[in-house]
């Protein structure tokens, strides 16, 4: 759709130019009509509507492009009644390379370090990591089988400072993937 309206605008001010140079032609008398029609630049039309459509057209390209990337096609009502409220993080690219895994990467974790797995309690994470809002899993599973094996494995874990590591489902790279990948704690509901 982005596409289609990207060819179309600049064909629709093409048309108008042309509309304009016919104008100019045929509405200026015989006189007009021996005279090369020029425009050496867009102030020179004297069309306010030609140069408010002129004017307007990147904003509304720019407007279009954020909202196709803004656009989520797999969101509806029945997906928000179907499933567990969570408060969810939303991990952003570029991901570092777990271990230097093709499948498998690291995010770092900035609203749920006070529950991250640590050397002390290994198990103590609630969090669950999703990938296009599908549950990912196995959780807790050590770092090496992450990169190694991935399926979906991930780890939340603390050291230094907090981390997700994770894996796609399906041992595509995470960082090209395309998909969205985030992070919640189940409601209490």
């Amino acid at each position: 759709m982005l596409l289609t309206i990207i060819v179309l605008l600049p064909a629709l001010a093409a048309l108008v130019v042309i509309a304009a140079y016919y104008g100019h032609k045929y509405l200026n008398g015989p006189a007009a009509l021996a005279q090369p029609f020029a425009v050496e630049n867009v102030a020179s039309i004297r069309l306010p509507w030609v140069k408010v459509l002129l004017i307007a057209t990147p904003f509304y390209l720019a407007a279009m492009y954020w909202a196709s990337m803004a656009y989520d096609p797999g969101f509806s009502v029945k997906d928000i009644a179907s499933r567990p409220q969570v408060r969810r993080e939303i991990l952003r690219r570029p991901f570092l390379p777990l271990l230097d895994s093709k499948i498998a990467a690291v995010a770092p974790d900035h609203l749920f370090r006070d529950v991250a797995d640590q050397a002390d309690g290994p198990i103590q994470s609630n969090i669950l990591l999703y990938e296009d809002g599908k549950l990912l899993g196995p959780a807790h599973t050590p770092l090496y089988e992450v990169a190694v094996v991935g399926r979906g494995r991930y780890a939340h874990w603390k050291g230094n400072y907090s981390i997700f590591a994770f894996s796609s489902s399906d041992n595509t790279d995470p960082n090209t993937n395309g998909r969205v990948y985030s992070a919640g704690r189940p409601s209490e509901n």
